[in-house]
């Protein structure tokens, strides 16, 4: 189909060019007619399906299209609508139908206009196929090749399925045209199943699958069925596959045994045959069968040659050193001499016979040391067959020399009686595994147990050690330890009874545990350039082992190799090694001397843990050093570059005690945390070249005792020295410029130190904990000290320079013993807290101390305040309860509040006449405080100035004095006189509570004032002239009072408690609210008819009084007048009273009531009532004649039930 679609194109094209050509031709020749075709439509092209596109043209005349004769079963495929019409201008639509053939195909469309002709080829697409001619194969147990044919116009791809491409491969693929030939080889199934497999052809859309069907079954089958085996005899071995269950028929002969035990499916089968001592060849028959189904089977034929041989009895034999006569029995079927050795120590008797010969040897005895071999040739010469017989002659006595020609033979040159004597053996040859062995048996072991062998000096210098396949040592877990070429193998001499080896000069290795738990060994020889590596605790638990010398060439010492030489004390790496293992020499307790290689690059962690006594110097070269190299070393003295002294890979163990270290030259940094937390450095020597000292870097080497800090260094980092309990002596370089916070922090042996004159801070901390240090120079450059700089310092006497502008808070805090010159200027409320004995003296440049400067410095015992000093804050010295002694400068004028609150200790005070005026409270609980002159000049005392000073008892007030504010020497209950100046004009109460002054002169005027409230007066006179008397509230001891006449008013004697009787004088119109309150004594009371009013509470809680009498002037009985006097029984109430207000007579046992008023006083009503109903109850009224039904009628009905009118 595709030849005949190419060649109907290569028609067309022709045509459409000559076509086109004509046109060319008619648009040049002369025109012949108008006919006109406006069309510009090319080729189209179409898919395989069925399409429609279109094309448009413009004619000035009739026209016709066509398309050209093709034919698909009878349908055109391709058509046009409209075929026909007039001139104008029209669009033509082609139309194609599905190609379902699988070639293309194309068709031809022309326009005729008059004699204009116009044509183009329309082409459509074929089908896409992928075709086989067969889709399945079944195929049958033994397997074999399947052809499958594809039929295709589409490139595509062959996929075997995952199931089967362990069994089915392709083979070939052969293609022809439009058709391709793929075989695949189908192997044959073993599997006792069917099985099922495809192969799936796909170009990406289009997909057909092929499948293969393989039948099961039962097969045995050999891998040879003919087997030739040589006289001599051998093992065979034969491969056997097999998928059932089947069995073995063996052959009814003596000379082929089957040596191992076979399994199932697939099969490695060994067989004996025995050598073929017969003249004649031999044959015999082994054959595989299904168990089940006998046809199924294979054979095996094993043919065997006849043998010509010498036979001889022994192939060697071993002598003592005391010689002897040696029989050799020979069987031979050819004639044979025998060929003596050129050595004197053999020679021969012998007796032939016709095919059966015996020899005799003699043996001289070896009075040597030396073991010796020869051999003894027994020879065919026509045929060459020859056998040898070896004979060996053991030395004699504990010291042996021996050369082992062949591995494995050493045990022919050392009698058996005698192996377990020998001390000392030099051996030379060969030494395979069994030879190791027998030596680890001369030597005291045996596989894992103890011999009796004495064997403990061993040269092996001339020796090789060769990999003989033989094992020297075996495992309980099923390994064998067996030799390999130039090696002192894994656990090889791990005897108890060696002390001293010399190893071969061809060793290149030691290997693993080689020689673990050697306790006896002392001294190993290993010769020069031979042994590279020394492998994982190859000497471990070498307890005994003093002496190695390690050769050039060696450049690794592995894990653990000398862990617990107890014994080794010194060793020198050579140049060349380049690592040291982890815990190399871990426990080498008495290793004190290490030189360490420039070649060196890494040492592992733990490596020298354990050493005591070692010095050692680490190489510049070396790379990486890993944490705790050196852990659980006591003793330690070490040089080492600085960058390994880090926080995290510091190799000195926290553990290691007695440790000296020198930096190493070229260290331009101490990095932070270098030493932190290693107590057991007890020296360090920095080089010059270092420049700074990282944060912490000495942090907790409380071991540490002195340093010296080299003049290169600038920088000293936070925390650096900080808890180095033990250190008592730094030297700080002239250079230093910075030193961090808290340097020197908890170094509590720190006595004394220098600051460098570059140093311009003592920054935070810096030297708190500092409990030894007793004298600090604070140098001239110093211009601020930090916080806690000197906190839980100790008997520290310290001057601070007046270039110091500020300090930080708690600089001082929790010392003890501090004795410090300052700046007042600088002292603040934080410095000094939790101080204890501190004494402060101001320097002379010293203008104030700020408020607050000392509050709450209880441990301030002493301070000295120059004459320069003029402001004094407020608080400034609050809560220094052991200041004892204080004198105010002269150029002071105020004494702020709260100056000296709750100064507790404070004995005595120097006021000087500077002072003008005393704030409140300023020295209020100053309880110790005796006596006080205030100054001239003075006018004013302010609240509680003095208050609670109760140990107050001198008081000198000044002439200026006017005014005395409430409660300015309250409480100060020792004060026993005083005497008020006639200056004094204001007064509020200023000795209240001043329980033992009793003896107050004061101004007649101010009687009128409360001058006498809350003092210990006893009595008094009211001096004449006074109208006013003032307040004498809880005098507790006034007994007695005088009043002269004309007072109109009194004040207040409240709480007057021991006040027993009081006249009130005549022309007092008033008894005022709570007057008479408290007075707990009071049994008597005269109340004048000048009174008219009598107040809230004026007699509450006179728990005393029995008896009251009412003036008839008195209209109101106030609110609580009488409540809590709890023995008044008996009231008289005057004709006056119109009302009795709530809790007037609470909780009074009233028995008897005589009222004087003709209208019933009003009462409060019962809640809060007037009366107490309770303790009324009973009681007796007595009224005025003719009122006993008004007040039965009224209130008081409620509280008296018992209304009894008087007669007039």
């Amino acid at each position: 189909m595709k030849l005949k679609k190419i060649s109907i194109l290569f028609i067309l094209l022709p045509l459409c060019i000559f076509f086109t050509a004509c046109s060319k031709e008619n648009d040049n020749a002369p025109k012949q007619s108008e006919n006109i075709i406006d069309f510009e439509q090319g080729n189209m092209n179409f898919t395989e399906g069925a399409g429609e596109q279109t094309f448009s043209f413009t004619t000035n005349t009739a026209w016709v299209v066509s398309v050209a004769s093709t034919r698909n079963r009878g349908v055109p495929w391709c058509t046009v609508a409209p075929t026909s019409g007039n001139a104008g201008s029209h669009t033509i639509k082609v139309t194609t139908t599905p190609n379902e053939t699988y070639d293309d195909r194309s068709v031809t469309v022309t326009l005729k206009a008059g004699a204009e002709v116009k044509s183009f080829v329309v082409s459509q697409k074929q089908k896409d196929a992928l075709l086989l001619t067969n889709d399945k194969f079944e195929v049958d147990q033994a397997g074999r090749t399947v052809t499958v044919e594809v039929k295709s116009n589409v490139s595509y791809t062959a996929t075997i399925g995952e199931e089967c491409k362990d069994w089915i491969k392709e083979s070939n693929s052969t293609r022809a045209l439009s058709t391709t030939t793929k075989s695949y080889t189908v192997a044959m199934n073993e599997d006792g199943k069917k099985r099922e497999g495809s192969i799936i052809f796909s170009d990406g859309s289009l997909t057909e699958t092929v499948h293969i069907y393989q039948a099961g079954g039962s097969i045995i089958l050999l891998s040879q069925n003919d087997c030739h085996v040589s006289a001599s005899g051998e093992e065979i071995t034969v491969e056997l596959r097999s998928n059932c269950d089947y069995e073995v028929v063996m052959p009814s002969v003596d000379w082929i045994k089957e040596t191992m035990t076979r399994g199932m499916s697939s099969h490695t089968l060994h067989y004996t045959v025995a050598p073929n001592d017969s003249y004649d060849g031999r044959k015999t028959e082994i054959i595989y069968r299904d168990k089940s189904d006998s046809s199924i089977a294979d054979t095996l034929t094993i043919l065997q040659a006849q043998k010509d041989a010498i036979i001889i009895s022994e192939k060697e034999v071993k002598v003592g050193s005391e010689g002897g006569t040696v029989e050799v029995k020979i069987d031979a079927n050819v004639d044979f001499e025998m060929q003596l050795p050129d050595v004197e120590w053999i020679s021969e008797t012998s007796t032939r016979g016709l095919s059966t010969h015996k020899k005799y040897l003699k043996i001289a005895e070896n009075t040597g040391e030396t073991s010796r071999t020869a051999e003894v040739v027994f020879k065919n010469t026509t045929s060459g067959i020859e056998e040898t017989l070896t004979v060996s002659q053991s030395a004699k006595g504990k010291r042996v020399k021996v050369h082992v020609e062949k591995a494995g033979t050493l045990s022919d040159y050392i009698a058996e009686s005698e192996k377990l004597n020998v001390e000392e053996l030099e051996v030379s040859g060969n030494l395979g595994g069994k030879d190791i062995a027998f030596i680890r048996e001369m030597a005291g072991t045996y596989n894992h147990a103890n011999t009796e062998g004495k064997l403990v000096y061993l040269d092996m210098t001339e020796a090789n050690i060769v990999a003989d396949g033989e094992y020297y040592l075996p495992n309980s877990s099923g390994k064998e330890y067996l030799p390999t070429e130039n090696t002192i193998g894994e656990r090889m001499f791990t005897s108890r009874g060696l002390q001293t080896i010399l190893l071969p000069k061809s060793v290149t290795s030691i290997d693993d545990r080689a020689f673990s738990s050697c306790h006896s060994l002392n001294k190993v020889v290993i010769y020069e350039n031979s042994v590279k590596t020394i492998g994982m605790a190859a000497f471990e638990y070498c307890s005994s082992l003093a002496d190695i010398v390690l050769p050039e060439g060696v450049t690794t010492i592995a894990r653990s190799a000398f862990w617990g030489c107890s014994s080794l004390s010194r060793i020198d790496l050579p140049e060349g090694v380049t690592t040291i293992g982890h815990s190399a020499f871990y426990g080498c307790e008495k290793l004190s001397s290490v030189k360490l290689p420039n070649s060196l690059t890494t040492i592992e962690g733990f490596a020298f843990s354990g050493c005591n006594g070692l010095t050692i110097t680490i190489p510049d070269n070396v790379e990486s050093m890993s944490m705790l190299t050196f852990s659980d070393c006591t003793g330690l003295d070490i040089t080492i570059p600085g960058r390994f002294l880090t926080k995290i890979e510091n190799p000195i163990g926290s553990n290691c005690k007695d440790v000296r270290v020198t930096i190493a030259e070229g260290t331009t940094v101490i990095e932070e945390y270098a030493f932190q937390k290693r107590p057991g450095i007890v020296s360090v020597t920095i080089p010059e070249s270092v420049t700074s000292i990282g944060h912490a870097a000495f942090w907790q080497c409380s071991g540490l005792t002195d340093i010296i800090i080299p003049s290169s260094v600038t920088e000293i980092g936070d925390d650096a020295f900080s808890k180095c309990t033990n250190l008592t002596n730094v030297t700080l370089p002239d250079g230093l410029t910075f030193i961090g916070e808290g340097v020197f922090n908890g170094c509590t042996k720190l006595s004394e130190i220098n600051i460098p004159k570059k140093i311009t801070a003592i920054n935070n901390a810096t030297f708190s904990g500092c409990v030894s240090l007793r004298n600090m120079i604070i140098p001239d450059n110093i211009q601020s000290i930090g916080g806690r700089a000197f906190e839980y310092c100790s008997h520290l006497t310290m001057t601070i320079p007046e270039t110091v502008t500020s300090i930080g808070s708690q600089a001082f805090r929790n010392n003890a013993d501090l004795s410090i010159a300052m700046s007042g200027n600088l002292l603040d409320n934080a410095l000094f807290s939790d101080c204890e004995n501190l004494r402060i003296t101001l320097s002379n440049g010293s203008t104030f101390i700020k408020e607050s400067a000392l509050i709450n410095c209880s441990g301030l015992i002493e301070i000295h305040i120059p004459n320069s000093v003029s402001s004094i804050g407020a608080h400034a010295f609050y809560g220094c309860t052991n200041l004892k002694n204080i004198i105010i400068p002269n150029k002071v004028t105020s004494i702020e509040e709260r100056t000296f609150y709750e100064c507790k200790g404070l004995v005595s005070v120097v006021i000087p006449n500077s002072v003008k005026s005393i704030e409140y409270e300023a020295f209020n609980g100053c309880s110790a405080l005796k006596s006080i002159v205030l100054p001239e000049g003075m006018t004013l005392i302010k609240k509680w100035t003095f208050a609670d000073c109760s140990s107050l008892v001198d008081v000198t007030l000044p002439s200026t004095m006017t005014t005395l504010e409430y409660g300015a020497f309250e409480n100060c209950t020792s004060l026993r006189s005083v005497t008020i100046p006639n200056s004094v004009n204001t007064v509020d109460a200023p000795f209240y509570g001043c329980s033992s002054l009793s003896d107050i002169k004061v101004p007649d005027y101010l009687y009128e004032t409360s001058i006498f409230s809350g003092t210990g007066i006893t009595d008094i006179t009211v001096p004449e002239g006074t109208t006013v008397v003032g307040s004498f509230a809880d005098c507790t001891k006034l007994a007695s009072i005088t009043f002269p006449e004309g007072i109109k008013a009194l004040t207040d004697f409240s709480g007057c408690s021991s006040l027993r009787a009081i006249d009130i004088p005549d022309g007092v119109s008033v008894i005022g609210s709570a007057l008479f309150r408290g007075c707990v004594n009071l049994t008597k009371v005269t109340i004048p008819n000048s009174v008219v009013s009598l107040e809230w509470f004026a007699f509450s809680d006179c728990s005393s009084l029995t008896r009251i009498t009412i003036p008839n002037h008195i209209a109101t009985i106030s609110s609580g007048a009488f409540s809590g006097c709890s023995l008044l029984t008996n009231v008289t109430l005057g004709s006056g009273v119109a009302s009795i207000e709530d809790i007037a007579f609470h909780n009074a046992p009233i028995r008897q009531l005589r009222c004087y008023a003709v209208v019933p006083p009003k009462l409060h009503g019962v809640v809060d009532g007037s009366f107490s109903a309770d303790l009324v109850k009973g009681a007796t009224l007595y009224v005025p004649a003719g009122t006993g039904m008004a007040y039965s009628e009224s209130d008081w009905k409620i509280y008296f039930e018992n209304i009894v009118e008087m007669e007039e």
